[in-house]
């Protein structure tokens, strides 16, 4: 379903550095799952790789930042000493060394920064923070995470928007209940990773924009399968197991209808300029 959403259809069919942020960071979460259910059998060594692939999303796109943070945090997590804590975080900073190091003391020797950000020029003073200014930057990060038609922020189509408040309002309903049922289909450790990893990219993408003026919600997408995870729990635990694969099927379909009524509706007003 997540690869059916308007905005990563837009992005997968344009050369941007993004869909790659996404690629290497999607595969460092499922790295780091098969770190914590196979830890009884795992040597500490296998962080090294994990390590490598962060480098690589973070290389690749800064936003990716939040899943190396919710890699070190899990990494903690799934320690039993300190000894063994050392040993992993010291392979997981050598893969990200090794991938990445040469990249942040680029920046250090050129701009006297770890991690230099430009955009919109250096000029650019953030406004005071507010309710209203941070209220309608998070709506705006929503709506550009789910749908964007256009080069950055231009969203049209309220009845698609619409749609996808609801689809969220659902999911965060099931997992209210699946919190309060106190369920355990997704392992506690892997469960904290991944909301922390959701965390941690909402608040780099929510920095980003009031900092840069650039409230854009394709810098979340590192964390797509943290993400996507969360909303499918959400919604299978509001209906019955048997009806499952129904569902799941209802909403790849919607999605993929969605993308088709998206890009009629383009056509349409391209069509219409000439």
């Amino acid at each position: 379903a997540a690869a059916l959403l308007p905005t990563y259809s837009y992005l997968s069919a344009t050369m941007r550095n993004g869909v790659l942020a996404t690629f290497f960071a999607s595969l460092g979460f499922y790295l780091c799952a098969k770190a914590v259910l196979d830890d009884e059998q795992q040597r500490d060594a296998r962080w090294s790789w994990i390590g490598v692939v962060a480098g690589l999303a973070i290389l690749s796109k800064l936003s990716a930042i939040g899943f190396a943070g919710a890699a070190g945090f899990v990494l903690f997590l799934t320690s039993k000493n300190w000894r063994s804590l050392w040993r992993r975080a010291g392979w997981f900073s050598l893969g990200v060394l090794s991938t990445a190091g040469w990249w942040f003391a680029r920046n250090r020797f050129l701009y006297s920064h770890w991690m230099k950000v430009i955009e919109n020029g250096s000029g650019y003073v953030p406004p005071p923070v507010s309710w209203d200014h941070e209220r309608q930057s998070a709506i705006t990060i929503f709506k550009t995470f789910w749908a964007v038609f256009g080069r950055i922020n231009e969203f049209h189509y309220a009845d698609i928007y619409r749609f996808y408040w609801w689809f969220v309002a659902l999911a965060l309903v099931g997992i209210i209940r699946y919190v309060l049922q106190k369920r355990h289909d997704l392992p506690r450790e892997l469960a904290w990773f991944l909301a922390l990893a959701i965390g941690v990219s909402l608040s780099s993408t929510l920095y980003y924009a009031h900092n840069y003026n650039s409230d854009q919600g394709r810098y979340m997408f590192p964390a797509l399968i943290p993400i996507a995870t969360f909303i499918g729990i959400g919604i299978s635990t509001l209906f019955p197991e048997r009806y499952h694969r129904w569902v799941l099927d209802t909403v790849l379909f919607t999605f993929a209808a969605i993308n088709v009524v998206v890009l009629s509706r383009l056509a349409a007003t391209y069509w219409q300029v000439g």
